[in-house]
């Protein structure tokens, strides 16, 4: 008799140890999924507002490409004036360039001196000219990874290719400071 009751009580522990480690797992793993789930969650939230905060500017340089596009000529002052209201009214933006046919940088605004700053130059640049090159190829918008703008400066640069009757004319370039 001491013997089935040793088993009985034997059975019970194990039954009930058995339920407490499956009790256990699941409280685990029902955790870990819900970490995914948070993690999933916030990684939307931040491609969604990554994906704004570029749809936004890139409508910007669109705007800066039309204006290019509708006009005759356009003159520095023009261009500058118009990049100026732009960059005083939407934050953002480091600089809009424009580059010629040439791949040149022509015109910087802000304008920080007579001539374009090294980070500008787009033959310096291979990642940079690559996208411009796919840009033009492309006859769409083409952004670069993510560059050092100067010492201790990440950023990353939007090529917006100028096509005037189906010939290109040039690029908009909005530059960007990565802490923005």
């Amino acid at each position: 008799m001491q013997t089935k009751t040793f088993f009985i009580e034997l059975e019970v522990v194990v039954v009930f140890l058995g339920l407490t480690v499956y009790l256990w797992f699941t409280i685990q793993l029902t955790q870990k999924q819900k970490q995914v789930q948070a993690l999933d969650i916030s990684a939307g939230h931040l491609k969604n507002g990554i994906d704004a905060f570029l749809t936004e500017k890139v409508s910007i340089l669109l705007q800066v490409r039309n204006f290019w596009m509708n006009s005759s000529s356009v003159s520095h002052e023009q261009f500058s004036g118009f990049c100026r209201d732009i960059l005083s009214q939407t934050p953002g933006f480091q600089a809009i360039e424009y580059g010629d046919t040439s791949n040149r940088v022509v015109w910087v605004e802000p304008f920080l001196s007579n001539e374009p700053s090294a980070q500008s130059s787009v033959v310096s640049e291979p990642v940079r000219y690559k996208t411009l090159q796919r840009a033009i190829l492309k006859r769409n918008v083409s952004l670069t990874p993510v560059l050092d703008l100067s010492p201790g400066v990440k950023g990353f640069f939007a090529y917006v290719p100028i096509f005037k009757q189906g010939k290109y004319d040039g690029t908009v370039v909005g530059v960007f400071k990565l802490d923005t």
